[in-house]
């Protein structure tokens, strides 16, 4: 049986302050960089030339007589390798790691904000009206310099307050710092998009700012979250007890699993996530947790706190951060609503079964689950379409398959899914193999809270 832990959100707060009543992605090392390192002094095509082989002079002999590139020939045409002859050199050599995490957070770091809150509250016998402040991160979505406009995603924990005395309660203030500008002069004001409990997301607006137009900030580059590996590399960045923009690296500990804290208004609830032992603390809400190219894996919000447990923190997937952002910017930027919709199909599913396996390609240990239609709810989007006891193989949607090979994937798919968008599931009925097309309809999309 497992212990019952205690799962809290990182967020720092600061002590209230009384006011008046009105008050690209980077790559590691290449060999070619080891090779200088190690003391050659040819340009790049020189060396190239070296590893050739028959086509070059000095070529060095691999395996049994095979040269590196007639390696990357034999990749190529027998294993269905993709990469560049760079690429394989890199691999086929390796990199130095401290220079790869290096690059990774040069790219990175640049698209990681510091987040502060003030919250007007009540207190005292005479009621008056104080300010709470907070400090999170956020992650920088889009951007465009030109007209100095940026989105902004962070965790709705840290934008909101159930002590907070605006209707929604979201703070009334919030501001935002770029990476090497945490000065007053840098501070760049946001406003509120909007945003989910349920997810623990939240998207954040800036308009005209002159600090962003002139800045090196960058959106942050997503990866699919549903590529990580287990024991990978990922660095976590964000702004630690508001002491600024800092960086900790780690290893991916559990590449999927479900955690029940609670939210913001105290209800219990499940939220699926990544879990990795970088070091993360009060502050590193709404940071990012990214991989050793430089890319967005998830959104950090929550680690366990208990005095005999280190390490245990987790981040909300990439994949499941797009469709939450998506649906909030669709729904809510530049109108008065402020929650989202997503599409309801009515499906429930269930694990037919589950095991452990070594994938060679990605040369990666993962978890494998059959997946199954339990049941389609009457009258819903899905019903006299998908059939209990379907199979899932795959899905298609916005022009891209994906194979069904956890539970979870098909939420993140519904959580991308527009009005009219036709999505087209494969599945395994009766020992039949058959398309299922289903188009999403208004009438299907539900509130998120």
């Amino acid at each position: 049986m497992k212990k019952a832990l205690t799962v809290l959100f990182i967020l720092t707060f600061a002590a209230i302050v009384a006011v008046t009543a009105a008050g690209c992605s980077f790559r590691g090392a290449s060999a070619y960089e080891i090779a200088v390192r190690a003391g050659y002094s040819g340009t790049e095509e020189q060396w190239l030339e070296t590893l050739k082989g028959d086509k070059g002079a000095d070529g060095q002999n691999f395996n049994a007589g095979y040269t590196a590139y007639e390696l990357y020939e034999e990749a190529v045409a027998n294993g269905g390798y993709s990469g560049t002859f760079l690429d394989f050199i890199s691999e086929y050599f390796g990199s130095d790691p401290s220079s790869s995490v290096q690059a990774a957070v040069s790219e990175a770091v640049f698209s990681v904000v510091s987040v502060y809150c003030k919250f007007p509250v009540s207190s005292g016998r005479f009621s008056q009206t104080y300010y709470a402040t907070s400090a999170g991160s956020g992650v920088i979505y889009s951007i465009d310099k030109t007209k100095g406009d940026a989105l902004i995603i962070t965790n709705y924990h840290v934008v909101y307050s159930s002590y907070s005395l605006t209707s929604n309660k979201i703070a009334s203030e919030i501001k935002i710092y770029l990476y090497g500008n945490e000065t007053s002069s840098g501070a760049i004001s946001c406003e509120y998009v909007g945003g989910t409990s349920e997810y623990d997301i939240a998207v954040l607006k800036v308009s005209s700012s002159p600090v962003v137009s002139s800045s090196n900030a960058k959106a942050a580059v997503f990866a699919d979250s549903d590529e990580v590996c287990l024991g990978q590399s990922v660095i976590a960045i964000g702004n630690p007890e508001a002491e600024g923009i800092s960086v900790t690296q780690g290893i991916l500990s559990v590449e999927s699993e479900n955690i029940s804290m609670s939210d913001v208004s105290g209800d219990k609830n499940s939220i699926r996530v990544l879990r990795y032992d970088a070091a993360v603390n009060p502050g590193n809400s709404g940071g990012g947790l990214f991989n050793a190219s430089g890319e967005l894996v998830g959104i950090v919000n929550a680690k366990t706190v208990d005095e005999e447990i280190d390490d245990m923190n987790y981040a909300i997937p990439s994949n499941t951060v797009s469709g939450v952002v998506n649906g909030i910017i669709n729904y809510c930027l530049g109108k008065s609503e402020t929650s989202f919709y997503r599409a309801y199909f009515g499906v429930i599913t269930t694990i037919v079964s589950t095991e452990g396996r070594y994938n060679a390609t990605r040369k990666c240990a993962e978890t494998v689950e059959t997946v199954a239609v339990e049941s389609v709810s009457n009258g819903t989007l899905a019903y006299g379409k998908l059939m209990a006891g379907d199979r899932l193989v795959s899905v298609k949607y916005a022009g891209k398959t994906k194979q069904i090979t956890r539970s979870y994937q098909l939420i993140d798919v519904i959580l991308s899914l527009n009005v009219n968008d036709e999505v087209i599931f494969t599945v395994v009925r009766n020992g039949v193999t058959k398309d299922v097309s289903i188009t999403v309809t208004q009438s299907c999309m539900t509130k998120v809270s």
